[in-house]
């Protein structure tokens, strides 16, 4: 018969303990009609079909990157990306955004090509870039790494994509003597 009591006082301790403090998702103080829920899509003019990703820039952007395409939401309208300029690069399905902390939109396409976009311009991503880009991350300090499919991991630096190697960190692939390989440890701190 203790037991039982004992059992049932630990219930009750545990029953309190858990509830005492509820959890609050939202203000306490405003009503649930204070909070606007809007729906942004075809009918409000985004018509960019499945989102593959989305990144904000320092300029306060919202970047959309979709099944037909890259779009710009800048809080009322959205605005489409179909071409590259100032080039006539199409750009076609997104399969990826991230942006550094240098204000850079990095745009993968679908076609493993990648794009950057800075002061109003894209640029096609040139020499290391051109192998097969398929993902990309930003670091906790702004830096940009990217998934090569024939070279590995990648970096942006000054202007230039390095190859990232476990012996030397970032190394520039023009001037790499031996190719990275399989047993590399690609971490980087």
């Amino acid at each position: 018969m203790k037991s039982r009591r004992y059992l049932a006082l630990a219930l009750a301790a545990l029953f309190l303990a858990v509830f005492a403090f509820s959890a609050r998702a939202i203000d306490p103080n405003r009503m649930a009609s204070q909070y606007i829920h809007d729906r942004w899509g075809s009918a409000r003019g985004f018509t960019g079909g499945s989102v593959s990703s989305i990144a904000q820039t320092p300029d306060g952007y919202l970047w959309i990157g979709s099944e037909k395409g890259l779009f710009r939401f800048d809080g009322l309208t959205f605005r489409s990306f179909p071409q590259a300029a100032p080039s006539t690069l199409p750009i076609g399905p997104v399969q990826g955004l991230t942006s550094d902390a240098l204000g850079n939109l990095w745009v993968i396409l679908q076609s493993t090509k990648i794009l950057r976009y800075r002061d109003g311009k894209f640029e096609l991503g040139r020499d290391e870039a051109e192998a097969g880009i398929t993902s990309a991350t930003t670091t906790k300090d702004g830096a940009v790494l990217f998934a090569s499919l024939a070279l590995g991991p990648l970096t942006y630096d000054s202007g230039k994509f390095e190859i990232l190697s476990a012996q030397n960190g970032p190394t520039n692939y023009a001037t790499s003597s031996s190719p990275a390989t399989d047993e590399l440890n690609t971490r980087r701190s």
